[in-house]
C-alpha cells in the first residue's frame, strides 16, 4: 500500500482481496448465514451476561446523549 499525494494505491493482492470479500458480502446467502450466527452467538454467549448489559446500556445512552439537540438547563432553586 503505497500513500503519494493523499491517494492510496492498493497492490494486486489487496485489490484482488478487496474484490473478493466485496463480492462475498453481496451475497445473499452470506449475508443470511452470518445474521444466524451472530443470533446465535447472541442468544448463546451475551443475552443472559450482566456485563453485557450493562455495557449495552451504556452504549444506548451515550449514543443518545450524544444525538441530543436540545441542552436542558439545570435550575437549582
Amino acid at each position: 500500500m503505497n500513500i503519494e499525494n493523499n491517494e492510496i494505491t492498493l497492490t494486486a493482492l489487496q485489490r484482488a482481496k478487496k474484490k473478493y470479500y466485496e463480492k462475498i458480502k453481496s451475497n445473499p446467502d452470506y449475508i443470511q448465514q452470518r445474521n444466524k450466527n451472530s443470533n446465535n452467538y447472541y442468544h448463546s454467549k451475551l443475552k443472559m451476561n450482566p456485563d453485557f448489559k450493562k455495557m449495552q446500556s451504556d452504549k444506548k445512552r451515550l449514543y443518545y446523549m450524544n444525538k441530543k439537540t436540545e441542552i436542558l438547563l439545570e435550575i437549582s432553586v
